[in-house]
């Protein structure tokens, strides 16, 4: 199923542009332009940690991708997907339920459902990735568009990964 995965959210956001809620994909063409300045400030912040950390010996070995993102460098460009199915999942949930404890349930069940697609990342990136389709994908998705998130999320990964398989030729 998970190569089709894609493929639903487009169509999801397609079917969406025709509901009463079209704008939720809408894209902030500015606000994007913030993050990938605030990217390319992180990414040099980045390198000149990992560089600091290995000049002082904190650090022995460069970082290294994990395979499977390694592997296929291209799915990058597929991960919109986390947002449509667990940030704009969030958006109706918020919109449109009216028992909060059935509203947090489902935020909470989501948001681990998304951490732990993230297991390959060790017990951290569980952790970590289970906080972003509430406070991040919805969020941002409801303030500024999910269309800005999904753009933004790509980015983000891409300017990851390529910085880490870059650091040898960097630093």
């Amino acid at each position: 199923i998970a190569p089709f995965l894609p493929i639903i959210a487009i169509v999801a956001m397609i079917a969406i542009r025709f509901t009463k809620d079209k704008d939720i994909i809408r894209i902030s063409w500015d606000k994007l332009a913030q993050f990938m300045a605030f990217l390319v400030i992180l990414t040099m912040f980045r390198l000149l940690q990992y560089q600091f950390l290995l000049d002082n010996g904190i650090m022995q070995a460069l970082p290294t991708l994990p395979p499977e993102i390694d592997i296929q460098k291209w799915t990058l460009g597929l991960v919109f997907w986390e947002d449509m199915f667990f940030g704009v999942p969030l958006f109706y949930i918020w919109k449109y339920m009216n028992r909060t404890w059935l509203k947090v349930l489902l935020t909470v069940m989501i948001s681990l459902v998304f951490g732990y697609g993230h297991a390959y990342q060790g017990m951290s990136g569980v952790v970590w990735a289970s906080f972003l389709p509430y406070f991040v994908s919805y969020h941002y998705g409801k303030k500024y568009g999910f269309g800005t998130c999904m753009i933004g999320h790509v980015a983000y990964d891409v300017s990851t990964v390529y910085l880490i398989k870059m650091l040898p030729y960097l630093l």
